[in-house]
């Protein structure tokens, strides 16, 4: 058995050039076949929303034109997963998630304990890299060069904020 095994190993180190063409070929088929049927899929995808986007009775027929989809059976489990994400998508659409913008300034006081200067330029909620006060901090912690083992704490209306509130909660 090991035998053939070191044949086979052998006869792959001998064609190994067309074992890597032959990869990067499979490769590139995939990436194509997916790039055409990604594309179709954002096109149909655009006709789809339009189907429902605007008026209430365009709505409610794409609803009951979805419903009725599904208890005739010609849609499989995934489709109907698919058209009941829809529907709850009209129904109670995303609401996009807002930006805010953080002004950080450290203390006077700080200046001796903490290095560096700090941005004027107010910096963007999306850029801390997460959702909570936490994530503002260790922005703050890279930022300024400092230890994550070092205690901050954030002053916002002179109050310690606790760094498990969002950031927008505490911007509103």
């Amino acid at each position: 058995m090991m035998e053939g095994r070191e044949k086979l190993v052998a006869i792959v180190q001998k064609n190994i050039c067309v074992v890597i063409k032959s990869l990067l070929k499979l490769k590139k088929l995939n990436l194509m076949k997916n790039k055409q049927v990604q594309n179709c899929q954002e096109q149909i995808q655009g006709i789809f929303n339009q189907l429902h986007c605007e008026r209430q009775e365009d709505k409610e027929n794409f609803i009951s034109e979805c419903v009725k989809l599904m208890e005739d059976g010609d849609c499989d489990l995934k489709e109907c997963r698919f058209l009941f994400e829809d529907i709850c998508k009209m129904i109670s659409p995303v609401k996009p998630e807002y930006e805010y913008f953080l002004s950080l300034r450290k203390a006077r006081s700080m200046e001796d304990f903490i290095p560096g200067r700090t941005n004027k330029a107010p910096i963007s909620s999306k850029g801390f890299g997460g959702k909570t006060m936490e994530h503002v901090n260790k922005k703050i912690l890279m930022d300024t060069g400092l230890d994550s083992s070092v205690a901050l704490e954030l002053l916002i209306a002179n109050k310690i904020v606790e760094f498990n509130l969002p950031i927008i909660q505490v911007v509103e």
